[in-house]
């Protein structure tokens, strides 16, 4: 989501060409990090566990069940010795998967079915967020959605970013075209300053962000997450090739995830405890507003990758990609591992 996207054929090139020619996306491990790598993988392997690298885009409560997992024992009491890694923007998630650097990754479907529709090696096996996570905010003088006519409305990347996508759904469902009404543009990752400096009139965010604009006069104007509208959110993306060829260690990794959620809602402190270390903050109060907010608006019980989600990131993505109009969302989802989970049980 740091990057802006600009066509989704770029991601597919760029993924496909990583894999011809062996190089990545992701930062140069230095010699201490590759002996340190090698060190843990050695660990891994006496001790039975399978060693995976998992990205994500950025610290934020929407990848809880990620950190749960991580941080709980979850990946490890099902098999696995996962490293979280820090991968900024979903072309270069998607291109590291592809050349076997990642085994899976947590980022936006959109951005994965754009790159699959252009022949990227990816799937869908999950989708954690199958609702819009974001609450668009305003300044004190918005105070319906109508009044976001002719305004200045910040997302963190034009394209595919998930909170674009977001934010034309939301300006869409208050009656507004989003390509003629109002300006939407990117502001990278510290929505929070182009709100209070006024280089724009409105902004998607997501708990506990929307605490540190409050006490401005900044208030929720159209909560996408309350009206529940479906939404391609962050997704379990592999490469196809790597799910067929480890079909195990995918269904332990999705089983882990769905645990994950299942523990973040059963037990509230040790979610909490986790969250606050992974996004660097002790105010409980932003704790307890993000918690509030994910376990009773935004994470299912199961993320079935159902693809009836797909279709507002279709209507967005289709008009810079019309290979996306005529894709088939079924190609790009496998659910059988999130239905082997529930037949098992998990998730409840």
């Amino acid at each position: 989501m740091r990057l802006m996207f600009r066509g989704f054929a770029w991601i597919a090139s760029l993924s496909l060409l990583l894999a011809a020619c062996g190089g990545a996306a992701a930062p140069a491990a230095s010699p201490s990090a590759s002996a340190a790598s090698a060190s843990a993988a050695g660990s891994a392997a006496a001790s039975g566990l399978t060693k995976i690298t998992v990205a994500y885009s950025v610290p934020s409560p929407g990848f809880w069940a990620l950190y749960m997992a991580a941080d709980a024992g979850i990946f490890q009491k099902n098999g696995l010795d996962a490293t979280l890694q820090l991968v900024s923007g979903a072309p270069n998630a998607a291109a590291a998967l592809i050349s076997g650097q990642l085994q899976f990754a947590q980022f936006g479907g959109g951005a994965a079915m754009s790159s699959a529709a252009n022949g990227a090696d990816l799937v869908i096996l999950a989708i954690v967020v199958p609702v819009d996570q974001f609450v668009i905010y305003g300044a004190p003088d918005i105070k319906t959605g109508a009044d976001l006519k002719g305004k200045k409305l910040g997302v963190v990347a034009l394209g595919g970013s998930e909170d674009n996508i977001a934010m034309r759904a939301g300006v869409r469902y208050v009656g507004l075209d989003p390509d003629k009404d109002v300006s939407i543009l990117p502001v990278g990752q510290d929505r929070v300053t182009a709100l209070l400096n006024g280089s724009v009139d409105a902004a998607t965010l997501t708990p506990p962000d929307t605490l540190q604009v409050e006490p401005k006069g900044f208030h929720s104007v159209v909560d996408l997450a309350a009206a529940k509208l479906p939404h391609l959110g962050q997704s379990t993306v592999a490469s196809r090739s790597y799910v067929n060829a480890h079909h195990d260690v995918a269904q332990k990794y999705v089983d882990s995830i769905i645990e994950a959620i299942a523990q973040i809602k059963q037990n509230r402190a040790q979610a909490e405890e986790i969250l606050g270390k992974r996004i660097k903050t002790t105010d409980q109060k932003s704790l307890d507003v993000a918690y509030d907010f994910y376990t009773k608006e935004i994470f299912p019980d199961l993320p079935d990758p159902n693809p009836a989600l797909f279709q507002d990131a279709i209507t967005e993505l289709s008009k810079e990609d019309p290979k996306i109009k005529t894709f088939d969302p079924n190609s790009v989802v496998d659910r059988s591992f999130v239905q082997n989970a529930a037949s098992r049980g998990l998730g409840k």
